[in-house]
């Protein structure tokens, strides 16, 4: 098929254009003009189309001539200079341009993915666990928000004009070194604020405001740069905070078995790595590989997050491979400079 990608720069985009082109499929990657990352897709042979998703015509020239559709493209955090209606602009109005550049395609139009995120779920304020697709979307972030809006006009678009969409909701994806990232102190507090927000939630704790305060202040005594300070959550029981991470691999693996399997036409699937990974397991295998020293921290709640992919398993036979341990031995080998099966972010 001719495979039409947006956002073909980003860590999704990439590993999926490779693995499209290795399929025999044709690739059209859209890419915003003046991505410094287009250049990532200097070394495959895809059509580039330089069109942003504030683009009108622009969005229906890239779509003139393709058989499916995998939107991935999305501006995730809005810069400090944007406004907010730019913001939801280029990310809302901009998924209505495509699905409007290929409506009238509906009857040979093989397939339409759009990739949205687990943000539409309240992650620090589940209202149980593990979470699947008929979980009450309630987003704490504007980023959420965005891809709610974007799941309803897919859905919208799938009734009126009879498209053959597939949403699927990964979370946390990590291309590379990426894995290192995000086992340090930050993530308490983001959460907590997060929880505060929601009002509800295990981190919505009259404790937590204190407990958070303390932990930055140990961290300061320890170090001048947090990132270099990996944070052993757990709970005065002794339990492990549990964050479910997503290897870019699995999420292409995801799409193209949505594309393949008619069972994928109509639904919203989550996506998301093999099992959550608990801190107490992440850490001290990072400790030893980055030389980097670990803060033992109790908390008074526990923060598990991870997701239900039964109805992916299910529906589209998704069988994600790349586990914490996986994910961290690739890292390392990048690090050495040695090939592997990932383009990083």
């Amino acid at each position: 098929m001719r495979i039409l990608v947006s956002g073909a720069s980003g860590r999704v985009g990439t590993n999926l254009t490779k693995e499209l082109l290795a399929r025999g499929h044709q690739v059209r990657g859209m890419v915003f003009p003046g991505d410094p990352k287009a250049d990532k897709l200097d070394a495959f042979d895809v059509e580039i189309a330089h069109v942003g998703l504030d683009d009108t015509d622009g969005i229906a020239q890239a779509a003139v001539g393709v058989e499916a559709v995998v939107h991935t493209a999305c501006v995730m955090s809005r810069p400090p200079a944007m406004e907010k209606f730019t913001y939801y602009d280029i990310n809302t109005t901009g998924t209505m341009r495509l699905l409007q550049a290929v409506a009238e395609q509906g009857d040979r139009l093989h397939r339409f993915i759009h990739i949205s995120s687990d943000t539409v779920y309240p992650m620090p304020a589940l209202l149980y666990s593990p979470v699947d697709e008929q979980h009450p979307r309630l987003p704490v972030k504007e980023y959420g928000m965005i891809k709610v809006l974007n799941e309803e006009l897919v859905e919208h678009y799938r009734r009126e004009y009879e498209l053959k969409t597939t949403i699927i909701r990964p979370g946390a994806i990590l291309a590379g070194e990426e894995i290192f990232n995000g086992w340090s102190s930050g993530i308490a507090g983001g959460q907590h604020q997060e929880a505060n927000f929601a009002r509800r939630g295990p981190l919505y704790h009259p404790e937590m405001a204190e407990n958070v305060a303390k932990l930055e202040e140990a961290v300061r005594q320890r170090t001048d740069d947090p990132s270099k300070l990996l944070v052993n959550y757990h709970d005065r029981e002794g339990n492990s905070w549990l964050w479910q991470r997503t290897d870019a691999r699995d999420v292409v693996h995801g799409i193209v078995q949505a594309l393949e399997e008619d069972g994928a036409v109509g639904q919203t699937l989550n996506m998301h790595g093999p099992y959550p990974i608990p801190f107490s397991e992440a850490t001290p295998v990072l400790s030893d590989l980055l030389g980097l020293p670990v803060l033992d921290w109790e908390a008074p709640a526990c923060w598990r997050y991870w997701a239900d992919n039964s109805a992916a398993k299910s529906r589209v036979k998704y069988a994600p491979q790349h586990d914490f341990h996986r994910m961290v031995a690739d890292a390392v080998a990048l690090r050495e400079g040695k090939e592997t099966t990932v383009i990083p972010a």
